[in-house]
This record gives C-alpha cells, sequence and structure tokens, in this order.
C-alpha cells in the first residue's frame, strides 16, 4: 500500500481492491492507467497526478514504469496543445525505452518492445503536427521495423497505420490515407479484447478518421452517418474526448449542409462538456459556430450575449487571432440593431488586431535581418583569410558568396512584401471606404518596390559560378525535376535547412517538407536526400 498513500490521486473501492495484492512496481503501473483513463477529471488534473506518480516511479528505480508514464504524459501535453513540451517528454521516453533493450538483448520482453514503438509512433505525430513531415515519417517507419500482425503488438500496428493514415492525409494522398485506415478497422475487429468493450477505444478513433476522410471526398451525408454510429460507441468505454470532438465535427458538417438546428444542437451538448474537459480555445471556437448561426437567423441579441462571453475569455488569454472574427461579428451585430457607435467601437478593435496581426508577422523581416547580419559577419571572416592568403581564386568565390546573400536577401523581402501585400488587400476589404485612399497608397509603394527587385535568375547565374556541375549532375540523376524542384535542392546544395528555405520563400514549414518529400521520392527513395545533393 506504500505507493498508493504517497500519491494524492483517489482510486475507487474496486481499483484499491486490485490494488493490495500487487507490488510496489505493479501498483506504479497500475495507478498510471487509472489516471490516464479517468474521464472524471480534467487534463489540467491528469497532468498533475502524472508527474507525481513519474517522481515515485523514479525514486523506486523502475525504468519501464518512468518510461511508460512519460509516454502518457506526452499525450496529455499534446491534448493541451503543448507539442513542445510533449516532443520532449518522448525523447526523454525514448532514450529510456533503448537504455532498457540495450541491457535484454538476449530476452527482450515484449512490453518493452511496445512501449518503445507507441514512442516512436508518438514522435511522428508530433512531428506531423508540427509539419515536420520528413521527421514524422522517419519515425513512422523505424517504428515499423519493430511490428507484425501478431497479437503481442496489436496497440503498436494500430498507432503507426492510424497516424501514416493521417500523415499520408495531409500530404493528399488520399487513396493511400484510407488503405491505412481500413487496415487498423480490419485489424480491431479481428482483434480478441478482454473485456470486449475496449474495442471501441480503438474504433472510435479509426472512424473519426474515415469520417474526416468521407468528409475530403464531398461525402458529407456518409461522413455525419459515420459520425452518429460512432458516437453511441463514446458510451461503452470511459471516453476523455473523443465525444466532444465529434459533436464539433457534426456542427461543421451540419452548417455545411445549411442544418442550423442540428448544428446548434450539437454544438451546445460539446459546448457542456467544457467544465469536465477544460481548454478555452475549443470553447471559443464552439461558441464562435454558434454565434455565427445565431447571426445567419438574425437572432442578434442571442448572438450578443455569447460573443460577450468569449471575447472576454480570449482577451484575458490574450487569444488576438480568435479576437480577429469576435471584433467583426460584434461590430455587424451593433450594425443590425442600429447601435452605429457600438459598430464603430468594435470595427475600430477589428481594425486594431488585425493590423497587430501582420505587425507581429512582419516581424518576420526582422529574424531575417539577423540572419544576413551573421551571413556578413562569416563574410567577413572570409574575406580576411582571403587577404591572409591572396588566394585570388577564393576572392573571386568570396565576391560571387556575398553576390548570392545578397540577392537572397533581397529575394526574401520581396516574397515578405508580396506576402504582405496580399493581407493587406485582405484587410482593405474590411476597413471603411474614407481610409482606402491610404491602404491605396502603401500598396502602390510596395508594387514600385517589387518592380525594382533582382530575379530568381540572378541568384541561379551566382550559383552556377559556384557549383558549375551540379545541375548537369543532378539532371543525370533524373530528369523529371520540375524548375522549382531543381532550385530547392540548390538551396540544400548551399547548406540551409527548412526553416532557412521557408524564411527565404515566405512559406509555410508545411510546403517545404511536403517539396522535400516530392523531391526524395524521384531521386533518393531509400537514402538521405541532402548527402546525396551534397557530393553532386
Amino acid at each position: 500500500m506504500k505507493i498508493i498513500k504517497n500519491i494524492s490521486y483517489k482510486l475507487s473501492k474496486k481499483q484499491l481492491d486490485q490494488c493490495k495484492a500487487l507490488d510496489a512496481i505493479d501498483q506504479i503501473s497500475f495507478i498510471n492507467q487509472a489516471i490516464f483513463e479517468d474521464s472524471g477529471i480534467n487534463h489540467q488534473e491528469r497532468l498533475s497526478f502524472q508527474y507525481e506518480l513519474l517522481k515515485i516511479s523514479e525514486s523506486n528505480k523502475s525504468s519501464f514504469n518512468s518510461a511508460y508514464i512519460l509516454n502518457l504524459i506526452s499525450q496529455t501535453n499534446a491534448q493541451m496543445g503543448d507539442l513542445e513540451l510533449a516532443l520532449d517528454n518522448l525523447l526523454s521516453a525514448e532514450k529510456k525505452w533503448r537504455e532498457i533493450l540495450s541491457r535484454n538483448k538476449k530476452d527482450i520482453p515484449s512490453l518493452s518492445i511496445n512501449g518503445l514503438i507507441l514512442c516512436l509512433s508518438d514522435i511522428g505525430n508530433i512531428y506531423m503536427k508540427m509539419g515536420l513531415f520528413d521527421d514524422a515519417m522517419k519515425y513512422f517507419e523505424s517504428g515499423q521495423e519493430f511490428i507484425d500482425d501478431t497479437d503481442d503488438l496489436f496497440v503498436p500496428y494500430f498507432k503507426i497505420h492510424f497516424h501514416l493514415s493521417e500523415i499520408y492525409d495531409k500530404l493528399d494522398f488520399y487513396k493511400k490515407s484510407k488503405q491505412m485506415i481500413q487496415k487498423c478497422i480490419q485489424r480491431v475487429k479481428s482483434f480478441k479484447f478482454n473485456p470486449p468493450g475496449r474495442i471501441y477505444i480503438y474504433l472510435v478513433p479509426a472512424n473519426i478518421r474515415l469520417s474526416e476522410i468521407f468528409k475530403k471526398e464531398k461525402k458529407v451525408h456518409k461522413s455525419i452517418e459515420t459520425l452518429n454510429k460512432t458516437i453511441k460507441m463514446c458510451e461503452k468505454f470511459d471516453d476523455v474526448i473523443y465525444k466532444q470532438q465529434i459533436l464539433m465535427m457534426l456542427g461543421e458538417l451540419h452548417i455545411e449542409n445549411l442544418n442550423y438546428k442540428k448544428a446548434i444542437k450539437v454544438l451546445s451538448e460539446a459546448e457542456s462538456m467544457h467544465i469536465k474537459i477544460g481548454g478555452d480555445s475549443n470553447l471559443i471556437k464552439i461558441r464562435l459556430s454558434i454565434s455565427e448561426i445565431l447571426i445567419k437567423e438574425e437572432k442578434f441579441l442571442e448572438s450578443l450575449e455569447i460573443l460577450k462571453q468569449i471575447k472576454k475569455i480570449a482577451e484575458n488569454n490574450n487569444l488576438n487571432v480568435q479576437l480577429i472574427p469576435i471584433y467583426k461579428m460584434l461590430s455587424l451585430i451593433h450594425e443590425n440593431l442600429n447601435q452605429q457607435d457600438k459598430s464603430f467601437k468594435y470595427n475600430k478593435k477589428h481594425s486594431n488586431v488585425i493590423s497587430e496581426y501582420y505587425i507581429n508577422k512582419n516581424k518576420a523581416l526582422i529574424n531575417e535581418n539577423r540572419k544576413i547580419i551573421k551571413d556578413l559577419s562569416r563574410a567577413i571572416k572570409e574575406k580576411h583569410e582571403i587577404q591572409s592568403t591572396k588566394d585570388i581564386e577564393s576572392s573571386k568565390k568570396y565576391k560571387i558568396k556575398s553576390q548570392t546573400a545578397k540577392t537572397l536577401y533581397r529575394i526574401r523581402e520581396g516574397n515578405i512584401l508580396e506576402s504582405l501585400k496580399n493581407d493587406i488587400s485582405v484587410l482593405k476589404e474590411n476597413i471603411e471606404n474614407h481610409n482606402h485612399k491610404h491602404i491605396n497608397s502603401i500598396l502602390n509603394k510596395i508594387s514600385f518596390y517589387l518592380r525594382d527587385q533582382s530575379s530568381w535568375k540572378d541568384f541561379e547565374d551566382m550559383f552556377i559560378q559556384i557549383h558549375e556541375d551540379f545541375i548537369d549532375n543532378l539532371n543525370s540523376i533524373s530528369d523529371q525535376l520540375s524548375p522549382k524542384q531543381v532550385r530547392f535542392c540548390m538551396f540544400i546544395k548551399m547548406g540551409m535547412d527548412k526553416y532557412d528555405i521557408c524564411s527565404l520563400q515566405n512559406v509555410t514549414i508545411r510546403a517545404v517538407e511536403q517539396q522535400r518529400y516530392r523531391i526524395k521520392k524521384i531521386i533518393s527513395p531509400n537514402e538521405d536526400l541532402d548527402k546525396i545533393i551534397q557530393e553532386l
């Protein structure tokens, strides 16, 4: 009973009776699972109990339990939206799992293999959510090396294929995505669960995933039908998160079908689960959708009360992006209620928060300037080396590299300005007509600046002077690369990482990862892309 007395989490009478017969190590394992599956506590409480149990496990020198607790802590971190902390805990867990396996090379326990595969799968999942698809695929493939379709590895088999379905979906390989989730469902239906009700722990998320695929296939009715069938399954086990997720998805689908009555019903039910689950971000999303429907039905006063509530939550938590639609809808409601002063007040707030959002976005340019300072510092150091050795050829290369750095900076700047121009054009639509003259003046200045920028051709010409045979050597491997993909390979050759390329082209990390993935499939499906390009 030592472990039970040292933790603040309270087990049920039935659980206490089960725990009495266990030794200290098995008690930790039992309590860990009980905390994770307890639907009566919110995520913050769960996290507090998990960290408390982790300390007890560490003091008992139970490496297996500590690794497994970290696995489950990371899932709670992810549910709360803290992906960085989730990843940090998973990488610590991976280290522990590998240490356990290295100590038992001759007789590796199946539970330890399960733990490692689940950990690798979850790491891949976090990288996927961050948009780092190459890293995600690396971990999923690493986990696949251990799995088979035996009953001992059922859970890892399910999780790996489930996450592969998600990543193929994000990469627009919908057919493969559907194949992966159908494999999950088939495996779940063929597995003998004990007790039998545990089947729903796996069928529910698999069906949610299938419903998302149906929605992308424009099979809205099939998606709704699948979700309605799945939500009944949530009653058959201690569901912590899935029911609210299903209700929010149903709300979106009913809005898409213009069935506002049904949408309000399911969204209201999702809202009622907030006290039990927590998470202000989800609450704001739910109430914003309800408010939007009420405005369309001209129930302005009801919508106004909801918006006031979520405005307070968003302002208290500095959720500025979510304040943008809130202020806009408040302005619209007061306009319809003929309260022009209040409408103007929220229209001004809406304009200010949008402006602040784009000012923050413009900080990307400041970060680029910092990078340029570093580039110039390296260039100065290189110049001093050239002067000391009086190497004419190196001096020539230095000048080309210096020009290339400046050209890349102008391209970065141009891309960011082009993006800001588009954003300001969108902002213009949300601002009153008497401000359009000032907005047009800003747009004209940006357009004038962009007309005078260096083209990509300048960069390519200078690159070829440094790496003369690179493009020919690249084309000898494959002539299927598009001009944009060839240019992407040039960035890699210059030693740019995904963040450099993302910043240079002013695109998302996800877009960069997708391009890397496509290029890798063409020229090096089974080899390291960076290594091949650097050797050309």
